[in-house]
């Protein structure tokens, strides 16, 4: 589907079940958050040239938003936190995405081996996109880290395949990670 524009996200949160989502996000962030995700779904494929191999289930990107949400509300009432932060938001997100598995293969005759990982691909991905953010791109690493860099994309995408995980998981490796970051950068400085 190439215009979600047409889908009405809010059917999912109508009726007595889910109201209270609505209550607490409001429609506006509700429908955001979905256009938002499908964009960066729909920029992987197009980057990675996988348009013929794979496409968004809307229909699982739908339900992904409504576990993504159930959890958010369920961790701020529980641990009355009025502003959920960064890295929980992005941990949530990924593990929704990677357990909903919202990215599907088109079907044909042979599958190559990495998109039977598409799924955790995309979100390690999204992971690094939200850890460099947009000015990441241009970020310079010498030959060493850039090898420890592309080591911990793998162990983090072969631990999202093969191993248990949960959004703490991936939130504590998301802090991990910004803490390093902070780290050499004060050794830079120095």
């Amino acid at each position: 589907m190439d215009n979600i524009n047409n889908v009405n996200i809010m059917s999912l949160f109508s009726g007595e079940k889910y109201t209270y989502l609505v209550t607490e996000f409001g429609e506006e962030k509700i429908e955001e958050r979905f256009k938002a995700i499908y964009e960066y779904l729909q920029t992987f494929i197009e980057q990675n040239c996988l348009q013929d191999q794979v496409y968004v289930c809307v229909e699982l990107l739908e339900h992904m938003l409504v576990d993504y949400f159930v959890d958010i509300y369920r961790l701020k009432k529980f641990h009355h936190i009025k502003k959920v932060n960064d890295n929980k938001i992005h941990a949530y997100t990924a593990y929704w995405l990677v357990r909903d598995n919202v990215l599907q293969l088109v079907q044909s005759g042979k599958v190559e081996q990495k998109l039977t990982a598409v799924n955790e691909w995309m979100a390690v991905s999204y992971l690094m996109s939200y850890l460099f953010g947009k000015d990441g791109t241009e970020i310079v690493i010498d030959s060493k880290k850039h090898m420890a860099l592309e080591d911990f994309k793998h162990n983090l995408l072969y631990s999202l395949r093969y191993r248990q995980y949960t959004p703490n998981m991936i939130e504590t490796i998301l802090i991990a990670f910004s803490a390093g970051q902070c780290w050499q950068h004060s050794l830079d400085i120095q």
